[in-house]
């Protein structure tokens, strides 16, 4: 399951708080990894840089219901997987098919979803 997560002004961040996600510069280096402290020396030099919003976690927000959250990722690897496997699904019937039919039916049987 996920953490709450919310996108804030780098003004209204209290020193303490937990960064939700990594955070790069322009280039795509690492100032900060996910889940480090934010302390008073990070938020200067996060200014100094022109950062101005970072993503905290917030656990005053309500956590998703795990059943939706799984039923939610069920459905999005069965859309997937329609999309990944349309011409096999739409081709039915020809030969040499077979090989990728088989192929769908165990990736959906990995994924936990039914054959779209």
């Amino acid at each position: 399951m996920s953490t709450p997560e919310r996108l804030i002004k780098l003004d209204d961040v209290e020193v303490g708080q937990t960064l939700a996600r990594a955070l790069q510069d322009a280039r795509g280096q690492v100032l900060m990894a996910a889940g480090a402290q934010v302390t008073e020396a990070a938020m200067v030099s996060l200014r100094r840089r022109d950062i101005e919003e970072i993503w905290i976690q917030d656990d005053s927000a309500p956590r998703p219901d795990p059943g939706l959250e799984d039923a939610a990722r069920r459905a999005h690897h069965r859309q997937r997987l329609a999309r990944l496997f349309r011409r096999t699904l739409g081709e039915q019937g020809q030969q040499g098919q077979e090989g990728t039919q088989r192929l769908l039916a165990l990736v959906c049987q990995y994924r936990g979803v039914e054959a779209p």
